[in-house]
């Protein structure tokens, strides 16, 4: 079993009124660079896994966690700041 934080780790954002395409622009550079090689040989020299969870997932997962009852979602509050 994995938590949100597990599957979407170290989300990025951009700030309201960024373009749609400078959006789309990122995430496929985000994309893109998890497949490289190089970092992933970079990563591996470090043991750190590099690995990319599309938007749409991490949407997904902050949603399902967003809706649980409010006394769970304060108390996770606690300890990650959004």
């Amino acid at each position: 079993m994995y938590t949100v934080s597990d599957r979407v780790g170290r989300p990025y954002v951009a700030p309201p009124g960024t373009s749609a395409d400078l959006i789309n622009s990122l995430r496929d550079a985000f994309a893109k660079v998890t497949k490289d090689p190089e970092l992933k040989q970079e990563a591996e020299k470090l043991m750190m896994d590099v690995d990319y969870t599309p938007s749409e997932e991490c949407l997904k997962e902050i949603r399902f966690f967003l809706s649980q009852p409010q006394d769970i979602v304060n108390e996770y509050k606690k300890y990650i700041k959004f």
